[in-house]
């Protein structure tokens, strides 16, 4: 049972071997090969660890890994399919520490030297190497002979266990066999053989998102002026602009999250950029970004990944670097507040809680009721699957948005729509596109003044009459489009140039005045007509009537006053009047 056991701990120690940090990969989803051979890991049940697979073959590993001061990181999670190392590591050191208690012998050096010590090597392939300190040890002798003995002969165990030395620093490489060694130094000329090269798993993501907490239901949103809050219920999000975000990141790095005409990882890089400015070379801002680093729920760990949204603050170069750090710190969450809004809750979280931004540390945006809060790297394991975040790609598939038309007129149903990204109608058959080009004699629109967009694509922050045939969800999907010309943005038909509708976003306000209108269906009739609250809804259209004379030398006819259509004096048609004055034919009329 100990020989197993001291066998495990060997291969475990060995496949952690393969990981980086600071300036090297971020935390995240690996496959892992050596430099001399050129072979992969594969984690197995049995072994625990391989160092022949070819790529196709190799495991796709889970690592993180926290940083140290001098710029080295200490491995604290490596998972995969064929198992999790770090838990297997924890139960082998305290198997290892009872056998040494037992025997009255000391234990205190265990922690350090199973601690991997993770370093860049320098080299422009990115590789790592991974090193175990083992500490000056009195009587190294008998406690590494009572270990040999219970190893009982495993030459896996007493190669590692013989080639331990105290008070020095041991790289994990592979042997010429193929299997893992450790050594003093590089066992090749170049020392290819102690090099790694992590190779990023994790896809890069360039479109449109859902993102909510990971044990929560409501989804992040733009529903409130200047703020993203966690209140858009399931289901809900589904006809929510302000809840699609668009999304691209690259290695982890987040370039874009925006939504509804807010771009948060606009602010970091404002942050960034201010940061760097100040500080100089005092701190290497190229390390400091929001990044989307993966992790996994307990329940489906090797197979859909959840995330932390982090932001990383590199180390500063000396002390009189880390004196100008508070200024430097103040002005930035200046710069940042400045492009989200003072009101932002990211922006006051951030203010609030600027203690937490340290050099040389990570924060975590974590979901916190209806709001969202940081913490810092220690608080991570704290919280748990608290801190983690549910990132859903629309697809259109199982994941999609859609229109959801309300008032019914005509036997179709209707609603407006005002997004800050274009769209395609996914089925034009059941769902039509209108602007308004001109209002009517009167200087309103009603149902007549619809004109077809003439497009399937929405342009983006296009503000639309949606027509659409039924209320099934299904039926009135609209699928966001990612932006590929420099304009960023579909091209625009000549009615959206034309179009007289405009749009307000959640995050805005669009006050009400005497000539602001609204969709309105009611009574049989759809027209634009005056609001019943103080402001726009978010992400709705609404026009600017044009108040005329009611003398009727100010009535112009137009093709339609001259076939006997009656207009109440707002401008909507009336097919029945009562008794009252109207305009028929261009002219003022009593019945």
């Amino acid at each position: 049972m100990k020989k197993t056991l001291l066998v495990a701990v060997l291969t475990v120690m060995t496949m952690m071997s393969t990981s980086a940090f600071a300036a090297l990969p971020q935390p995240g989803i690996y496959k892992i090969k050596n430099v001399y051979s050129g072979t992969y890991v594969k984690l197995q049940h049995s072994q625990l660890a391989d160092i022949t697979a070819d790529q196709e073959n190799a495991s796709v590993l889970y690592t993180w890994y926290t940083n140290k001061p001098n710029g080295e990181g200490l491995m604290t999670e490596l998972s995969g399919d064929g198992g999790d190392m770090m838990e297997t590591l924890d139960f082998i050191k305290g198997l290892i520490e009872e056998l040494l208690e037992y025997n009255e012998k000391p234990t205190w050096f265990l922690t350090e030297m199973f601690q991997l010590h993770l370093v860049s090597t320098g080299d422009a392939d990115g590789s790592v190497y991974l090193c175990v300190d083992v500490p000056a040890i009195e009587n190294w002798e008998e406690i590494r002979d009572l270990i040999l003995e219970a190893a009982n002969g495993q030459a896996a165990v007493t190669y590692y266990i013989s080639h331990m030395v105290p008070g020095n620093r041991h790289y994990m490489g592979i042997d010429y066999d193929g299997s893992f060694g450790y050594r003093l130094q590089a066992g090749t000329p170049e020392g290819t053989d102690i090099k790694w090269i992590m190779e990023n798993e994790m896809n890069d993501i360039d479109g449109y998102a859902y993102i909510k907490g990971l044990e929560g239901t409501s989804y992040a949103a733009m529903n409130l002026a200047d703020a993203v809050q966690l209140n858009a219920a399931d289901g809900t999000h589904t006809f929510n602009p302000g809840a699609v975000y668009r999304l691209n990141v690259t290695t982890e790095v987040v370039n874009q999250l925006r939504t509804q005409g807010v771009d948060a990882a606009e602010a970091i890089a404002a942050f960034v950029q201010s940061i760097a400015s100040l500080m100089g070379e005092g701190m290497d801002a190229s390390q400091c970004a929001l990044t989307l680093r993966p992790t996994y729920t307990s329940e489906d760990k090797f197979s859909y990944p959840a995330y932390f949204w982090a932001l990383s603050i590199p180390a500063v170069a000396n002390e009189d670097a880390a004196t100008q750090w508070e200024t430097a710190k103040a002005t930035a969450l200046a710069t940042l507040t400045a492009v989200l809004g003072s009101n932002h809750n990211i922006s006051q979280v951030l203010n609030e809680k600027a203690d937490l931004l340290v050099p040389n540390t990570t924060i975590y945006f974590v979901p916190d009721g209806e709001n969202v809060d940081i913490i810092s790297e220690a608080d991570r394991m704290t919280y748990g699957d608290a801190a983690k975040w549910m990132v859903e790609i629309i697809d259109n598939e199982q994941v999609y948005f859609a229109a959801n038309p309300t008032g019914e007129f005509n036997g179709k149903y209707y609603t407006t729509l005002y997004t800050d990204f274009a769209y395609e109608i996914a089925n034009p058959d059941k769902v039509k596109a209108y602007v308004v080009t001109e209002l009517n004699s009167q200087g309103e629109a009603t149902s007549d003044q619809l004109v077809a967009l003439g497009a399937d694509i929405v342009p983006a922050s296009t503000a639309v009459v949606l027509e659409c045939s039924t209320q099934t969800t299904t039926d009135n999907v609209l699928m966001p489009v990612v932006e590929a010309n420099p304009t960023g943005m579909p091209m625009r038909s000549n009615a959206a140039d034309n179009n007289l509708l405009q749009g307000v976003f959640f995050n805005e306000q669009q006050t009400v005045d005497a000539d602001t209108r609204v969709l309105t269906i009611g009574n049989g009739l759809m027209t634009f007509a005056a609001p019943t609250g103080d402001y726009v809804d978010g992400n709705t259209a609404w026009l600017t009537a044009e108040p005329i004379s009611t003398g009727i030398k100010d009535v112009k006819a137009t093709t339609d006053t001259q076939n006997d259509v009656i207009y109440d004096l707002t401008g909507r048609r009336v097919v029945n009047p009562g008794h009252g004055i109207y305009i028929l034919n261009g002219k003022k009329v009593v019945f």
